[in-house]
């Protein structure tokens, strides 16, 4: 159906009612297409932002605890190194001691050999890998300071009513210190008493256990010994 219209004085203007929806169905074509072109990109950029924004939500919930395992694991090199300077101190501390105790044995007088004698043994209580220097120096003390000599080795075995003479005070107290041990630490280390000149050594404080069990006594001078512990000797 044609709808004609008078415009002006004699122009004449035909509306066509199917050229109108026709132009309305391209216009709504044309706005679905921008609709769904603009719904794809937003599809498509969708999940990449999701992604990004997971990935910023959980790098940002792990920053604490990523934190807390830097904190530990700083406080544990710490804790080691200080551990270890720790360690050098005290060995750093047992060699000054052990080379002022050592150097307190050739001292004359008595009373300063006395305390180095002691002075190792506490280092001996305190460190147990430092107890074969110290029996090995105390065994070398002893034969260097009572050798056996020629004109001893020629006596006559000591009688039953002869009263030997005391031992020294250092001698006796590096026995003491040498049966007082703790065998187990001496790692393989043996005591080396041979052609040492004791006598005179008192046994008396090692009730049922003779102190020189297993100590190297070829030539050594214990007549006493002998004569009290021969059964233990």
């Amino acid at each position: 159906m044609a709808i004609h219209a008078h415009v002006g004085c004699h122009e004449k203007v035909t509306w066509n009612p199917r050229l109108g929806r026709r132009r309305r169905i391209a216009r709504q074509r044309a706005e679905r297409i921008r609709r769904r072109r603009r719904d794809n990109r937003l599809s498509a950029a969708g999940p990449t932002d999701t992604g990004r924004v997971r990935w910023a939500e959980l790098l940002a919930a792990s920053l604490p605890g990523l934190a807390a395992l830097l904190a530990l694991l700083f406080t544990w090199i710490q804790v080691t190194q200080a551990g270890k300077e720790l360690a050098i101190s005290e060995r750093g501390q047992i060699t000054s001691r052990f080379n002022a105790a050592v150097s307190n044995l050739g001292a004359a007088s008595a009373d300063v050999r006395l305390g180095g004698i002691y002075a190792l043994e506490q280092i001996m209580r305190d460190s147990a890998p430092d107890q074969p220097a110290v029996v090995s120096v105390l065994s070398a003390y002893a034969r260097h300071n009572a050798p056996v000599r020629v004109e001893d080795a020629r006596k006559a075995p000591v009688l039953p009513g002869d009263e030997p003479r005391p031992l020294s005070a250092d001698l006796q107290a590096v026995m003491t210190v040498l049966g007082n041990r703790r065998p187990d630490r001496d790692r393989g280390v043996q005591i080396d008493l041979s052609r040492t000149a004791l006598p005179g050594l008192e046994l008396s404080g090692y009730p049922g256990l003779f102190p020189l069990r297993g100590v190297d006594l070829r030539e050594a001078d214990l007549r006493p010994c002998l004569r009290s512990a021969v059964s233990r000797c």
